[in-house]
């Protein structure tokens, strides 16, 4: 008797903690404007110079190191959010470096991949806020679904 009753309250706490996997991410719509970048375009810090991405905001590309392994035929910006996608990984400027120089000074992008994210699900809805599948992000972070992000 006493374990059918660790059974029951087990499983209660399971569906607790899993009705964000009730959601059907499909009718969850993308509220981001997907721009791909057209040659010399900058669109919020992120720039296409030929065949490579620039991500910050700097007076000169020939000093900073360009995004790697970033797939330019696919690259995106959902513009105004932060958030950019290939077809392989999503990108948010996480951590930025600054450098301030008398000749060439500026900031870059040092840590920009949105670790876990899958960019052919990742739709982003506000403020930051963003999902794929069944995990969500704030600005470039996972975080702890939150139901109430969904509604807004």
């Amino acid at each position: 008797m006493k374990k059918s009753y660790r059974t029951l309250f087990f499983l209660f706490i399971m569906t607790l903690l899993s009705c964000h996997l009730l959601i059907d991410e499909s009718k969850v719509e993308d509220n981001g404007c997907w721009v791909k970048l057209k040659e010399g375009e900058s669109i919020d810090g992120y720039t296409r110079s030929g065949n490579l991405i620039f991500g910050g905001y700097l007076d000169s590309l020939v000093y900073y190191p360009s995004m790697s392994k970033v797939d330019v035929q696919t690259f995106e910006v959902c513009v105004g959010s932060g958030y950019a996608r290939d077809k392989k990984r999503v990108f948010y400027p996480i951590k930025i470096t600054c450098i301030d120089a008398t000749t060439h000074g500026g900031c870059y992008f040092e840590e920009y991949t949105v670790k876990s994210a899958d960019p052919k699900s990742f739709k982003y809805l506000h403020d930051g806020y963003a999902i794929d599948g069944k995990k969500m992000y704030l600005d470039g972070k996972k975080i702890k679904w939150q139901e109430g992000v969904l509604k807004k």
